[in-house]
């Protein structure tokens, strides 16, 4: 009886069931990942759009009129739903038609929403990326429509992104990582038997032992005959053959 012995460049047997167990593992990780990002970008979104549109409305509630043109009084207030740890940069404008009644002058103009809406959209003012709620409003005693805009900086949508990334997949990342490397221990334990067997069989093939002196697991399927004893025709050998 003789033994082949591995070709090099393949893959052991040991290696190619960890890919097995470990690559469905890291495809499932990268996909929860993925879909982790998307749900917290969207929620996250969704609540400061929220926050920048209470703004609006606190500024659009002050808007007054006095002799046929909007005026606003704007309490420091106003703006304080957008406060945060990271400081992001904050400007707001008022626009009666092309005239501007109060803020930055400068701040971008996307297309206004129709009057009694809120629209919003990303611009960069002054360097920052910015994202802007606008709200058109119809005063009345004023001819031309009212346009309440109030930019906010990303910099807090940001820290929130990562908080609820680290929340959302963090602990079940750890598990499939905790998982993989349980694997590797556990595929050595199945096929320690083999290994064994495996060492059995050379001691028989150089002589070194006459039968397989050692008790393997039973399987349902019945492997090939291997015989227990070396057949009396059968010399030693110095040499593995690799026929």
């Amino acid at each position: 009886m003789s033994i082949r012995p591995l070709t090099r460049g393949r893959p052991s047997l040991i290696g190619r069931l960890l890919l097995a167990q470990i690559a469905p593992m890291a495809v499932l990780g990268a996909a929860l990942a993925l879909a982790g990002a998307l749900v917290a970008q969207a929620v996250v979104e969704k609540s400061s759009d929220r926050l920048l549109a209470g703004c609006v409305a606190s500024i659009v509630a002050q808007i007054g009129v006095k002799d046929g043109q909007a005026k606003v009084a704007l309490p420091p207030w106003s703006l304080a739903l957008l406060d945060s740890p990271e400081r992001d940069a904050v400007f707001y404008a008022v626009h009666q038609g092309p005239r501007l009644v109060t803020g930055y002058g400068d701040l971008p103009r996307p297309p206004v929403p129709a009057p009694n809406d809120t629209n919003f959209s990303y611009a960069k003012m002054r360097g920052y990326p910015v994202r802007i709620a606008q709200s058109t409003v119809m005063v009345p005693g004023v001819s031309d429509p009212v346009v309440v805009a109030v930019a906010q900086s990303l910099d807090s949508r940001r820290a929130s992104v990562r908080e609820l990334l680290f929340n959302l997949i963090g602990l079940p990342v750890l598990l499939v990582v905790a998982a993989a490397a349980l694997v590797i221990p556990a595929v050595r334990w199945g096929l320690a038997p083999l290994r064994r067997l495996a060492r059995e069989m050379r001691r028989i093939e150089t002589g070194e032992q006459t039968k397989i002196e050692s008790s393997y697991p039973d399987e349902p399927i019945s492997p090939p005959s291997i015989p227990t004893t070396r057949p009396p025709s059968c010399r030693p050998s110095s040499r593995l053959s690799t026929g």
